[in-house]
């Protein structure tokens, strides 16, 4: 996404909205593979869209919030299997979600000067079709693993 294409999106949201003073980014990817059968393609995949799709959005935000003296809030959410959990097939994945969050502590040391808060969650893993999809392309040692983990369902968690 160009910064073009973010303005784009913005101007549309505030015209149909008014202005943005909250950002919650919830973007997720996961495409499990084993480390050697990956290829490296994949791990910029999930950083692109996982990490650097985030850190775009939110750099543009944060930048036009302190250029109008605006108050903002973002929420970036990451996953605590990703973060505290060693799986098989994961790296990817778990790379880029590890760097948003660390991401999120450290643009929240420099943001909250301009009065602009970020917040990061780790929800518990949600029972979705995405979950069901991604549980499917676990290799073995990781679908053994998380054999007894437990996902919320989405309906519990609202």
């Amino acid at each position: 996404m160009t910064t073009k294409d973010i303005e784009k999106v913005v101007t549309k949201t505030e015209a149909m909205y008014g202005t943005i003073d909250t950002v919650i980014c919830c973007a997720g990817i996961s495409m499990p593979k084993l480390f050697l059968q990956s290829d490296f393609k994949e791990y910029e995949h999930h950083m692109n869209l996982n990490f650097f799709g985030v850190a775009k959005f939110v750099h543009f935000i944060a930048k036009r919030w302190v250029k109008q003296h605006k108050k903002g809030r973002f929420v970036l959410i990451g996953d605590p299997l990703a973060s505290h959990y060693v799986m098989p097939g994961m790296s990817a994945y778990s790379c880029s979600k590890n760097a948003l969050e660390q991401f999120a502590y450290h643009i929240r040391s420099e943001l909250e000067p301009n009065d602009i808060k970020v917040h990061y969650f780790l929800p518990p893993p949600m029972e979705t079709n995405l979950g069901i999809k991604q549980n499917s392309m676990f290799p073995l040692a990781t679908r053994v693993l998380l054999k007894n983990y437990k996902r919320v369902s989405p309906e519990y968690a609202a």
